[in-house]
């Protein structure tokens, strides 16, 4: 059974296109991203910006690979790395 949250899945997304990845998604994972999200806004950033930042201050992380599908997403990433320099 789909979660009550599929419906806010934007049309656009991977998950949109891939509808069997949400037998993968469970309420733990939606607890953590709404965690992650208050963590992010206490911070002032975004959720992407602040698991991006995070991820870049962590010392066993050497390089980040990001998954951009649209080239508004390339340029937010670029943005928030420019920011954080």
């Amino acid at each position: 059974p789909l979660l009550p949250h599929a419906a806010t899945v934007p049309s656009d997304s991977r998950l949109a296109a891939r509808p069997e990845w949400l037998g993968r998604v469970d309420e733990a994972l939606f607890a953590t991203l709404a965690a992650l999200t208050e963590e992010a806004n206490a911070a002032g950033r975004t959720l992407i910006a602040h698991a991006l930042l995070e991820l870049l201050a962590a010392p066993v992380v050497t390089s980040l690979i990001v998954g951009a599908t649209r080239p508004q997403q390339l340029r937010d990433l670029v943005a928030i790395l420019d920011a954080a320099s």
